[in-house]
C-alpha cells in the first residue's frame, strides 16, 4: 500500500505483487491525470485499488477522489480506499453511497465523532477496514459491535502492509491474523471471531 510520503512512485508496486505471489495485491496513489494505459499496466502488475489519504492531506476533500476513483473502476475494475476522519465525510454520505465504485473506509473512520457517519456509510453499502486500532481515538469494541449490527459483512479484517524500507519483512505466511492482534482489546477478539463465522 502506498503511503503519503511515497507520493505517486509506482516502481515497488510493479515488482512486489509478482514477487510475493497471487495472494498479494497493490493499493496505490495516482495523479488525477494518469493515463488509462498506465492504469491498465498497473493492474496487470497486480494493483487493484486506489488509496485516498484525506487524513494526512494527500487530497483536500471528497471532490478529489470521486472522478479518479470512478475512472479507475471503469478502466481497470479497481475499488477505492479512503483514509479519513469519518466525521469529515458526514456531509458527503449520500454522494459516496451513490457511487458505483466499491469503497472502504480505513481504520474504522479514526474517531468516535466519526462513528455516526461511518455507520451511515456502512448502511449505504460501504465497507469498514477494521485495522490500525492503535492509531484510532474511539471505543474499538463498541464501534465493531455497532458496525456488525448494521451489516456484519461490512467489516473487513486483515492488514495492508505499508512498504517502509526500515520495517521488518512481512512474515512468509502472508497476512497476520486480525484476531491475534485484536486480543489486546477486551471484547474485540470475540467480535472478530463472530464476524468471521458470518462471512
Amino acid at each position: 500500500m502506498s503511503e503519503s510520503f511515497q507520493g505517486f512512485d509506482q516502481s515497488y508496486l510493479r515488482a512486489i505483487p509478482a514477487a510475493l505471489g497471487p495472494r498479494w495485491v497493490g493499493i496505490t496513489q495516482v495523479p488525477p491525470d494518469i493515463a488509462d494505459a498506465t492504469l491498465l499496466d498497473l493492474s496487470h502488475a497486480g494493483v487493484r485499488a486506489l488509496h485516498f489519504n484525506m487524513f494526512r492531506g494527500q487530497i483536500d476533500n471528497v471532490d478529489g477522489l470521486v472522478a479518479p476513483a470512478t475512472r479507475a473502476n471503469a478502466v481497470a475494475g479497481w475499488h477505492a480506499e479512503i483514509y479519513a476522519d469519518a466525521a469529515a465525510l458526514a456531509p458527503h454520505v449520500d454522494r459516496l453511497t451513490r457511487m458505483a465504485v466499491p469503497l472502504s473506509i480505513h481504520h474504522l473512520g479514526m474517531t468516535e465523532a466519526g462513528l455516526p457517519a461511518l455507520l451511515d456509510l456502512v448502511s449505504g453499502g460501504i465497507k469498514a477496514n477494521a485495522t490500525g486500532f492503535g492509531r484510532v481515538k474511539m471505543d474499538v469494541p463498541g464501534a465493531l459491535e455497532a458496525i456488525a449490527a448494521r451489516d456484519p459483512a461490512a467489516l473487513m479484517f486483515g492488514h495492508g502492509y505499508s512498504l517502509y524500507p526500515s520495517r521488518p519483512a512481512v512474515p512468509a505466511g502472508g497476512r497476520r491474523s486480525a484476531a491475534k492482534g485484536a486480543g489486546a482489546l477486551p471484547g474485540t477478539a470475540r467480535i472478530v471471531g463472530e464476524c468471521a463465522g458470518i462471512l
